[in-house]
C-alpha cells in the first residue's frame, strides 16, 4: 500500500513539473517566434517604404561633401524584388541570396498569393513575404526563414534538455522527499495495526471467560444460582474489566480526535486531595504506607475531572507495583510558573529498556502480572495524553529493586478571573 502511495506522490509531483515546464517553454517558444515575425515583419514594411535595405548600424548621418559611405546591407536572410506588371524583374536588393532564375519563379509564385503578407515555401526553403502593389508592378520583399528556424529548433532542443535533465533530478528529489513523508505515516499505520490487535486480543479474552463461564452455568440448569457464584463471579468481573477497557479505548479515541475539553478554576490541592483520599485504606491493606505531602490553596486553570484520573491512574499503579513495607510519595507543590507533581514509590522499579516506551498502549513490562493485576496496558498511555492535554510534560526515572518517580510539570495558564 505504501508503495503504491510513495509511487502516486512522485508521478504527482513529476507530472505538476511537466505542466509547469511545459507552459513556461511554451510561452517562451511562442513569445520569441511571434517576436521574430513581427521584427521581420516591421523590417519588410520599412525595406517596402524605402525601396531600399535598412542600414544596421542606425540612421544615415550627415557626411563631409565628396565622402562616399561603404555600401550597407541588412541581414543575408532578406532582399527583395522590384517587378513591372509584364513579369521583368526591374531592381533587386543588393547581393541577393537567390539567382535570377529562382527569383523568377519566386516572383510568380509570390504574385499568384492572394494575402498582402504570409509564408511561402520554394525550393524546400520557406520565406515570408511582403507584397506591395505599386501602379507599375510589384515590390516584393522576402525574409528567409531557415535562421529564424534553426534558432527555435536549438530553442526546443535545449528546453527538451533542460526539461529531461529537471525531470531526472525532481524524480530523485521526489524519491527522497517521498521515503521521508511516508515515514511518520508507515510508523502510525504500524501502530495503528499493533493497536487494534491489542485491543482485539484484550476483548477477545474475557468474552472467551464469559462464554465459557456461561457454558458452565447453562450445563447446571438444575442448580440454584447462589451454588454457581463462582461461575456468575468470573463473568461480573470479566464484563467489569470489559467495561474499563472499553472505556479506556473511547477517553484515547475522543482525545486522538482532539475533541476540546472543558476547562476552569478549580483549587488543585483540594481535587488531588479527594483523589487521594480512597487510596490510603487500599495501600494500608496491603502493608504499603501512603504519603501525601500537596501544597495547600494551589488554584489551576484546567479540568478538574482528567487531573483526578491522572493522579488515580499514578498511584494505583505505584501501589500494583509496590510490595508490603515499601512506601508510596505523593507530592503537590507551585512553583512561579508552574506546579509540579510527583509520585513515587519504593517498589520493584522499572528496567531501563522499557523507560522508552512505557507510555504507549496496551504496552506492558510483565504481561502475566499485569493481567493478574487487571491491567489493560492504557493507563500510562491515557496519563500521558492528560498532560499534553494540559500543555505539559511527565518523565519517568527508575531503577530495577529502588522503585520509580513520575514527574510531572503543569504550566499555569493565565485566565481571568
Amino acid at each position: 500500500m505504501f508503495r503504491k502511495l510513495k509511487i502516486q506522490l512522485v508521478l504527482i509531483n513529476l507530472a505538476l513539473l511537466c505542466l509547469v515546464l511545459v507552459t513556461i517553454f511554451c510561452g517562451i517558444y511562442f513569445s520569441t517566434k511571434q517576436g521574430m515575425e513581427r521584427q521581420s515583419e516591421d523590417l519588410m514594411r520599412s525595406v517596402a517604404e524605402s525601396e531600399q535595405m535598412p542600414h544596421p548600424q542606425g540612421p544615415d548621418l550627415p557626411q563631409p561633401p565628396g565622402h562616399q559611405p561603404p555600401q550597407q546591407h541588412a541581414a543575408p536572410n532578406f532582399f527583395y524584388l522590384k517587378v513591372g506588371n509584364d513579369g521583368q524583374i526591374l531592381d533587386v536588393s543588393p547581393q541577393p541570396p537567390i539567382s535570377t532564375s529562382d527569383a523568377r519563379g519566386l516572383i510568380k509564385k509570390t504574385v499568384a498569393e492572394v494575402n498582402e503578407t504570409g509564408t511561402i515555401n520554394f525550393n524546400n526553403v520557406d520565406y515570408r513575404y511582403l507584397k506591395t502593389t505599386r501602379d507599375d508592378g510589384y515590390f516584393l520583399v522576402f525574409d528567409d526563414k531557415t535562421s529564424d528556424e534553426q534558432v527555435l529548433s536549438g530553442l526546443v532542443i535545449n528546453s527538451l534538455a533542460i526539461g529531461g535533465l529537471s525531470l531526472i533530478l525532481v524524480f530523485l528529489v521526489s524519491l527522497f522527499l517521498a521515503n521521508r513523508a511516508l515515514v511518520p505515516v508507515t510508523r502510525a499505520w504500524d501502530k495503528q495495526k499493533a493497536f487494534v490487535a491489542d485491543a482485539s486480543h484484550e476483548l477477545r479474552t474475557p468474552l472467551a471467560v464469559i462464554n465459557t463461564n456461561l457454558e458452565l452455568v447453562i450445563g447446571n440448569d438444575n442448580e440454584t444460582v447462589g451454588s454457581q457464584s463462582q461461575w456468575l463471579g468470573a463473568i461480573q468481573s470479566e464484563i467489569q474489566r470489559m467495561s474499563k477497557l472499553v472505556s479506556d479505548l473511547l477517553f484515547l479515541a475522543r482525545a486522538d480526535s482532539d475533541e476540546a475539553i472543558s476547562m476552569n478554576v478549580f483549587n488543585l490541592s483540594e481535587a488531588l486531595n479527594q483523589a487521594v483520599a480512597p487510596f490510603v485504606p487500599f495501600a494500608s491493606s496491603k502493608g504499603i504506607e501512603l504519603v501525601s505531602k500537596v501544597e495547600p490553596d494551589i488554584f489551576f486553570y484546567g479540568n478538574e475531572g482528567r487531573l483526578k484520573q491522572l493522579i488515580d491512574i499514578l498511584i494505583d499503579n505505584a501501589i500494583k507495583y509496590t510490595t508490603a513495607g515499601d512506601k508510596v510519595e505523593f507530592k503537590l507543590q507551585a512553583g512561579g510558573s508552574t506546579v509540579e507533581i510527583t509520585v513515587s514509590d519504593t517498589g520493584e522499579g522499572i528496567p531501563g529498556e522499557h523507560l522508552d516506551r512505557i507510555f504507549e498502549r496496551f504496552y506492558r513490562i510483565d504481561k502475566s502480572r499485569s493481567r493478574e493485576y487487571g491491567g489493560t496496558g492504557l493507563g500510562l498511555s491515557i496519563a500521558d495524553r492528560i498532560v499534553k492535554e494540559h500543555k505539559g510534560t511527565i518523565d519517568v526515572s527508575s531503577s530495577v529493586g529502588k522503585g520509580a518517580v513520575f514527574s510531572i510539570t503543569l504550566p499555569k495558564p493565565r485566565y481571568e478571573s
